[in-house]
């Protein structure tokens, strides 16, 4: 099992979490820091997202999605990318672990890992494991559904596998 010590944030961007593994390297969070689009009023309406409604995004920016990741984090005072670690009857570490110990083997593929560990970060947020927002975010959006906004930040959540070919012993 990942021990959640043996990951760390990057402390340059603040923005994911990285892990070794031998010749794997992983990485979940914002990889790819593209302008955040702010939401559109409420009057526009909203949109589905991902089973549940999202704000419509107007056509001004405003910061990085990962300055939203940071954001997020320091107000909910929970970290998304290794909260999901902590909880030892997740299935999504479970499946994580398959796909992993598939791609060592070689009979796995790189981009079903990357899903997977996606995965491990994302269905909480869908889920809800962090709770609601508060009444006066939840009116202000015209929805609950904490983490998510206009879609962006979960969006922006992505993984990567690097596999080394030289690893020192």
């Amino acid at each position: 099992m990942i021990k959640p010590e043996s990951i760390r944030l990057d402390g340059r961007f603040k923005k994911q979490a990285k892990v070794a593994f031998g010749k794997y390297q992983l990485d979940i969070g914002v990889l790819q820091n593209k302008p955040h689009k702010v939401a559109a009023s409420k009057g526009r309406g909203l949109r589905s997202f991902a089973g549940g409604p999202v704000r419509k995004t107007s056509r001004s920016t405003r910061g990085t999605i990962s300055e939203v990741s940071e954001r997020v984090r320091k107000n909910t005072g929970i970290n998304l990318y290794t909260r999901p670690f902590k909880s030892k009857k997740n299935r999504d570490i479970l499946n994580l672990i398959k796909r992993f110990m598939e791609l060592c083997t070689g009979r796995g593929q790189k981009k079903r890992l990357e899903n997977a560990m996606q995965a491990v970060v994302r269905n909480p947020i869908l889920r809800g494991d962090y709770g609601g927002n508060k009444a006066s975010t939840k009116k202000t959006k015209g929805f609950s559904r904490l983490m998510i906004d206009t879609g962006q930040l979960f969006k922006g959540i992505i993984a990567k596998v690097t596999v080394k070919n030289n690893v020192s012993k």
